[in-house]
């Protein structure tokens, strides 16, 4: 969170007088062009899809629509760190020593959100960081991530395309980044429809 507000205090962001809430319902303005019915702003939230969605924006050289304001500079320094950028973009740069790919599917990155839940509860929002036929991954909040083995219902918030239902996946890992952020990894059931 800390990490989250000192980025959009450089852009000039009345943070100290915004809850989280607020933060995410701007950033996702901002970032869906036409928000897609599906997308409940009372339910926006999260730490993980509302940073996302900065370090996409900069790193798109979209600065100037997180500037809070017309009147702000944009900041000299820079916005997003490297570590920033390392959490929530994946890059595929092919090195000269090339493998046979092993899955079943080769990964593409993907900046959306994630939106996923576990039985009848709330569930979630998060970053997707990167996706194949048969699977996804997106950052999450550590203390809001599913466990290991657990069956979920995902689908993607997609600036392009709207919802995208992805169906049944099961959590196959969870790997630690911070202390407040994970990486989490599903396997999308064999009867999922949808397609990113």
């Amino acid at each position: 969170m800390k990490m989250l507000r000192n980025t959009l205090r450089k852009l000039g962001w009345p943070i100290d007088q915004m809850s989280l809430r607020q933060i995410a319902h701007e950033l996702y303005r901002r970032w869906f062009t036409t928000p897609h019915e599906s997308i409940n702003v009372e339910d926006a939230g999260g730490i993980a899809p509302a940073t996302g969605i900065i370090v996409a924006m900069a790193c798109e050289g979209n600065i100037d629509t997180l500037v809070w304001s017309q009147e702000n500079q944009i900041p000299k320094e820079e916005i997003v760190t490297s570590d920033q950028k390392n959490l929530f973009l994946q890059r595929r740069e092919r090195s000269s020593f090339s493998c046979p790919e092993r899955r079943s599917s080769p990964r593409s990155p993907g900046k959306d959100i994630v939106r996923w839940r576990a039985g009848n509860d709330d569930g979630a929002l998060g970053w997707l960081v990167d996706y194949s036929d048969n699977g996804v991954a997106f950052v999450i909040e550590t203390n809001r991530s599913p466990q290991v083995g657990t069956k979920i219902m995902t689908s993607i918030l997609s600036r392009s395309r709207g919802l995208v239902d992805l169906g049944s996946a099961q959590v196959i890992r969870i790997e630690p980044l911070t202390s407040e952020l994970s990486l989490t990894c599903l396997k999308l059931e064999a009867n999922s429809t949808g397609t990113i």
